[in-house]
């Protein structure tokens, strides 16, 4: 027992010592490689350790030993970048030693200390965007628009001061973000934007309109995908209109999901 603890301790502090001495410059390199005679987890918690220590200046990516010294600077810059537009993975690969997929999980990682959010970026191929950019970039053109006047989504991305290609990339994110449950803002099938919190008068008007224009009976489905919400939303909406009175001569069918108009005698 004894001795196989001495090997243990003897091998790390070997290993140690090695990978203090590999001359690092600027650019990526792997550990393993370089000590291809070690047993390679070792030198992955040798390395940590040492890095833990702040002995190695840099950081481990990934699990096959890449490290990338003095990661500082490195990502302190890329993050300044990002804070004002995409950043391309290619580019920065070049420049660090490393292919794209671990230049994007180095700073996966990176963006942990920052936000506390492993979704901190939007990736579009070779580019990426911080979340909190083009959310920014989506708000501040938003304050220019009255939603109660049809604006649909094209038109406040286009108002935007981007180049094209972000523009398309922020109009497919907004569609991902403006489909959650607790988005203040919804898209509907017609592109037109609105606020959730407007559906309720919204459909207290649109619903008897619809009647009048000669619909027998309005399902459920048809209301969520006209307006960009769940079924269940615009169940618990169409029963408290009906509570409050504020829909007449309607009655709803909450097994089949529609309403109709209430029978006249």
């Amino acid at each position: 027992m004894g001795l196989r603890l001495f090997s243990w301790k003897d091998s790390k502090d070997k290993i140690s010592e090695k990978l203090l001495n590999i001359e690092m410059n600027d650019f990526a390199l792997n550990l393993i490689e370089k000590l291809p005679r070690e047993d390679r987890s070792i030198i992955k918690l040798v390395a940590q350790e040492l890095i833990d220590q702040g002995k190695l200046d840099g950081v481990l990516i990934g699990n096959k030993g890449w490290f990338l010294p003095k990661t500082g600077e490195k990502f302190d810059i890329i993050w300044t970048k990002l804070s004002t537009g995409p950043v391309n993975l290619n580019e920065v690969g070049k420049s660090w030693g490393l292919n794209t997929k671990r230049v994007y999980l180095a700073l996966s990682e990176y963006s942990k200390t920052k936000t506390n959010n492993v979704s901190a970026f939007v990736r579009a191929k070779d580019q990426i965007f911080l979340t909190s950019y083009l959310k920014q970039v989506w708000f501040d053109s938003l304050t220019a628009f009255d939603l109660n006047d049809n604006v649909s989504i094209e038109t406040v991305v286009e108002n935007t001061v981007i180049p094209r290609e972000t523009k398309d990339i922020l109009i497919k994110q907004l569609e991902k973000w403006l489909s959650v449950k607790r988005s203040d803002i919804i898209l509907g099938k017609d592109r037109i934007l609105r606020r959730r919190e407007d559906l309720y008068l919204i459909l207290s008007k649109d619903i008897p309109k619809m009647f009048e224009e000669g619909f027998d009976q309005i399902e459920f489905s048809r209301l969520a995908d006209k307006y960009g919400v769940t079924i269940e939303e615009i169940a618990m909406i169409l029963q408290k209109l009906l509570d409050n009175k504020e829909l007449a001569d309607i009655t709803i069918y909450p097994l089949d999901n529609y309403i109709s108009p209430k029978m006249k005698l």
